[in-house]
């Protein structure tokens, strides 16, 4: 469930990610690439989905970024969200 959760939050599809979290997704879970669905939802830029995920218990954090060279924080300052 993992990497539709983050495949759902990277597109900024809120009601998907609403709905995996309701049925059990476990927010933090990477993805089989190693990335979050707050960490793609920041870089992305889709607020919506960030509020929902950080609402859901996301660790703002965590470690974020394509090397997890970062933090959600740190990126989102980065591209401007």
């Amino acid at each position: 469930m993992a990497d539709q959760l983050t495949r759902a939050a990277g597109n900024g599809d809120v009601t998907v990610v609403a709905q995996l979290l309701a049925a059990g997704a476990e927010v933090d879970a990477p993805s089989r690439a190693g990335r979050t669905a707050l960490d793609l939802a920041v870089h992305a830029g889709h607020t919506d989905t960030v509020r929902v995920l950080l609402a859901a218990g996301a660790d703002p954090g965590q470690q974020a970024g394509e090397y997890g060279e970062s933090t959600p924080l740190c990126l989102a300052a980065m591209h401007g969200h």
